[in-house]
């Protein structure tokens, strides 16, 4: 959202009950099998989803202090309100997660 753009603009995030945020994702468009396909979204074409892997900023309070998994699970809060399913959850594999930091945070 660093571009400006109102999350009422935005028509996944505009049903959430915030007064501001500040989400990590990233827009992508997917195959059936969920898989990104980068030149549907590259040519704009297909349907683009926003997938948010962190929750930063909520109502005016900086959440980077905040361990990770603890602001992902309130993002993950937030996305099951908006219920809304262009924006997506992404979630925080354990096995991923000590692939590639082998000691816990």
């Amino acid at each position: 959202m660093s571009s400006g753009v109102s999350i009422h603009s935005v028509s996944p995030l505009g049903k959430l009950r915030v007064k501001n945020m500040i989400l990590d994702g990233e827009i992508v468009c997917l195959d059936d099998n969920g898989t990104s396909i980068f030149n549907q979204l590259l040519f704009r074409h297909g349907v683009q989803y926003f997938y948010a892997f962190d929750l930063v900023w909520l109502n005016g309070r900086d959440l980077r202090s905040l361990p990770l998994l603890e602001r992902k699970e309130r993002l993950r809060k937030l996305i099951i309100k908006a219920n809304n399913s262009a924006l997506l959850y992404a979630d925080h594999g354990r096995s991923v997660r000590h692939r590639l930091l082998p000691n816990d945070l």
